[in-house]
């Protein structure tokens, strides 16, 4: 169906609201709610203008007493229903509280339970602590224990690999020196003095090779400039190594002080004594002789007395020794006074150190002379396994000595005697071999055929050798040895 929309204006006051079925209706509503309102309108003013005054009073009054009688009727119920609301609210609350209180009773219960369950569980796990504590501490010490065995067998087999290697090379020590020995007697004293240059240089090449840049040169063909030329990083040393069977004299001292102040740009000269010591600077194994604000000499006493480990240790001693020297003169200019504290500095050290070492050489002494007894003995039980090949090499000589041995001498406990008493006697009752046999293969053979307890080795390549609980079968030990040409 399809309308003819016409538009209407209206003047309201601003107090009137609009009603929302005009504003939201559709046209034919808010046709029909304006139809409505003009019939009720129109049948409203009709009813009005038919009554007169006092009706409509009164039906307003009448009207008025009804509103009010049903407004105060509305307010009781009202009334007796907040009434009745708040008992109803005043017990809904009583039994809500207790509600409440039962539920936050039973929380409680249960946060309880709760808690003593946390407790007993945090005891329990306190329990496992001190438990796994014990049990670690217990793996702990078991552990420490299979580490310390471990350890000590480990050092047990180093120390034991270490003595070895220590016996080991005091053997061939022995033998190098036994060889040496044997060659200087057949050797000038020009060959000697290359053997001992052959020495050090080998001993310093191994004891400075991993040593950056180091450089060994041999300068023995070259006058006024050493044996060596041992060139460090840092500096260079002048190196003089002596072999002699006597102590190094003055001579050789002004001689190496001449070469090192001929050469100005080196820094210090070693004159190594190998097998003796350097006169008047002998109180300890190296000293120090400044002969200028930057140049010195330092002498080296009996560098082969010790083994060869020692050996390598005091080249190294000196040669840090040296730097520190040569850092200090580098770094600033000392005057002569700083410069003899320095060195009474020093020197009161380097006693020091040689107080230490001297104790410490007793207590290698000890262990080496433990070792050398241990080795002469398997030597002697090698030798006696041996003895027929022995026979076979020295013949009839030995067998000799041996007779001679085991019919001219008696067990005497206790007793002492030099092995040149027995030599004596037995070049007595052996004029005819005196010649044949010398010192050294009679000492040799009796050696071999006695315990390593029973002699003491001379201090010295050409010493007498002390045989002990032995005497001549005729007589008794002779205490004063008797002094000839030829010492054993």
């Amino acid at each position: 169906m399809f309308f003819i929309m016409q538009s209407l204006t209206l003047d309201l006051p601003n107090t009137f609201e609009i009603p929302a079925c005009f504003t939201l209706g559709k046209p034919d509503k808010i046709a029909i709610i304006l139809q409505m309102g003009a019939d009720a309108f129109n049948s409203g003013v009709q009813a009005v203008s038919s009554m007169s005054h006092d009706d409509i009073r009164t039906e307003l009054c009448e009207d008025y007493e009804s509103k009010l009688r049903n407004t105060t009727d509305r307010l009781q119920a009202f009334e007796m229903e907040i009434v009745v609301l708040r008992e109803v609210y005043k017990r809904d609350k009583e039994d809500e509280n207790k509600r409440l209180d039962e539920n936050i009773n039973r929380l409680l219960k249960i946060k309880d339970n709760e808690i003593r369950l946390l407790n007993d569980t945090l005891i329990n796990r306190e329990k496992d602590m001190v438990r796994h504590r014990e049990e670690l501490r217990a793996k702990e010490t078991e552990f420490n224990a299979s580490v310390e065995k471990v350890v000590n067998d480990r050092l047990a087999y180093e120390r034991e690999k270490h003595q070895t290697a220590v016996k080991e090379t005091l053997e061939k020590n022995m033998k190098m020196i036994e060889d040496i020995n044997r060659n200087l007697l057949s050797k000038c004293s020009v060959d000697k003095g290359k053997i001992g240059e052959k020495i050090f240089e080998s001993l310093a090449k191994e004891t400075f090779v991993l040593f950056n840049k180091f450089e060994i040169c041999d300068n023995t063909k070259r006058a006024h400039e050493g044996d060596f030329h041992l060139k460090f990083e840092e500096f260079t040393v002048l190196a003089d190594a002596k072999y002699y069977k006597s102590s190094v004299d003055a001579t050789q001292r002004k001689k190496i002080i001449n070469d090192l102040r001929g050469n100005a740009h080196i820094p210090f000269a070693w004159l190594i004594s190998l097998d003796t010591r350097v006169d008047c600077f002998d109180k300890c194994s190296f000293m120090f002789e400044w002969i200028s604000d930057t140049q010195a000499v330092i002498y080296v006493n009996s560098l082969l007395d010790s083994p060869v480990e020692k050996q390598r240790d005091l080249l190294l001693t000196i040669y840090f020794e040296c730097l520190a020297h040569f850092k200090r003169i580098q770094a600033s200019e000392l005057g002569a006074t700083e410069l003899v504290n320095l060195r009474q500095l020093r020197y009161d050290l380097v006693d020091y150190q040689r107080v230490e070492l001297t104790r410490k050489l007793a207590e290698i002494k000890k262990t080496m002379n433990i070792l050398g007894n241990l080795h002469d003995s398997i030597k002697n039980d090698l030798a006696k396994l041996c003895s027929n090949d022995t026979t076979l090499v020295h013949g009839e000589n030995d067998e000799k000595i041996i007779k001679w041995w085991n019919e001219n001498t008696t067990r005497l406990e206790g007793s002492e005697t030099t092995s040149t008493t027995f030599w004596n006697k037995f070049k007595t009752d052996n004029p005819t071999l005196k010649d044949v046999i010398g010192t050294k293969m009679f000492r040799d053979v009796i050696q071999n055929i006695l315990a390593c307890s029973d002699y003491v080795k001379p201090k010295t390549a050409g010493g007498a050798m002390t045989i002990m609980n032995y005497g001549l079968a005729a007589s008794k030990p002779i205490s004063i040895p008797i002094t000839l040409n030829d010492n054993v």
